[in-house]
């Protein structure tokens, strides 16, 4: 009996190891675990920090390879790739037929999204780490000379350009006709979108290397200063700022309510969006500087310590996760997959069930 009974404490040991609880119980669990099940791997040339972009059964990511990757999203079968001359970090937009994105070689480069066949590239005066944002048929980006750049969608056409006093390293967002971006000079920003006359900005007391969220006519930015600051979208007056652990390098993401962010200290932070309480932590150990996913009451979060993770978004406990082969980028969540990029060259694909 005795022989029995160690032997299902070793089993039980192992089941826990290979969940990862490391900072929850199963009793501190209030939500059903996800069944997330292995779907398929893909090895590419090397890091991949981008956030995947999944659209018509395709999913396209950047690599430091220097190419555009574009797979079948189901199976992880390859079908095209883009070569350019640098880096791609950031996601590429998609308008019509076209795929859009900018590499580190100061390009932003259309291709068609079938084929990966070059359709127009448009050369920019600084790297392009930030990924494109599309409204309106204009194409808006952000680069390292600290300007953002509006080009027509159709032909590469760059009608105007705006000036910051420094790098612009985070994609830029579009709500209502006015455009919302950050720069290295600490200021948040908010242009017209046609003409790129400036609105307001305001200013932080430290680098923006985050984008904004905008959402319910609040502007949520993330500051190397280590606060996170919540800004009226129409004056971008502060409704109010919370300081956290360490400097912030992660665009929050927000649903039901909470805002969340992760931490160069490896912490990720639940704030009510409206007050900017604190609800909740979890510990990971590593910086994180990847954008976090939600869907569906789950929080995705990939972390510099080679995991990715699954929490409950109300209550942050872990649920799941995966050790990769190294730092895990922003994951992305679509039509029941998760999708992540890591630093070991590989795209992992995982089926979402619940």
């Amino acid at each position: 009996m005795k022989k029995l009974l160690l032997i299902l404490i070793i089993i039980a040991s192992l089941v826990l190891a290979g969940w990862g609880l490391w900072s929850h119980s199963v009793a501190q669990r209030t939500s059903v675990p996800p069944k997330v099940t292995w779907g398929w791997e893909y090895r590419a040339g090397d890091y991949i920090r981008s956030k995947p972009l999944v659209a018509g059964g395709t999913i396209y990511f950047g690599c430091d390879d220097n190419g555009l990757y574009a797979l079948d999203a189901a199976s992880g079968q390859w079908r095209w790739r883009f070569e350019t001359q640098d880096n791609i970090d950031g996601t590429p937009v998609r308008v019509d037929n076209l795929l859009i994105f900018g590499s580190w070689d100061g390009v932003l480069y259309a291709v068609d999204s079938k084929t990966g066949r070059g359709i127009w590239r448009t050369t920019l005066d600084g790297w392009l780490t930030a990924g494109p944002t599309s409204a309106q048929g204009l194409i808006y980006v952000g680069a390292y000379d600290g300007y953002l750049y509006a080009v027509e969608a159709a032909t590469g056409t760059v009608p105007w350009r705006f000036p910051t006093g420094g790098a612009i390293a985070s994609q830029a967002q579009v709500v209502d006709g006015l455009l919302y971006f950050a720069s290295a000079d600490g200021f948040a920003y908010t242009l017209d979108t046609r003409k790129g006359v400036m609105r307001w900005r305001t200013p932080t007391h430290g680098p923006l290397v985050a984008g904004p969220l905008v959402e319910g006519g609040v502007v949520y930015i993330a500051s190397t200063d280590r606060h996170l600051y919540a800004l009226d979208a129409a004056t971008g007056k502060s409704r109010w700022a919370r300081e956290l652990d360490a400097p912030l390098e992660a665009t929050p993401a927000l649903a039901e309510g909470r805002v969340f962010v992760g931490t160069l200290a490896g912490t990720v932070v639940a704030l009510d969006a409206a007050q900017g309480h604190v609800q909740w932590t979890f510990a990971t150990r590593g910086p994180i500087w990847a954008t976090p996913a939600v869907d569906r009451g789950l929080l995705f979060v990939g972390s510099t310590d080679d995991h990715i993770y699954a929490l409950d978004a109300a209550t942050g406990h872990l649920l799941w996760s995966y050790r990769l082969g190294s730092d895990a980028g922003p994951p992305a969540v679509a039509d029941n997959w998760l999708y992540v990029g890591s630093t070991d060259r590989r795209l992992y694909a995982f089926r979402l069930e619940r």
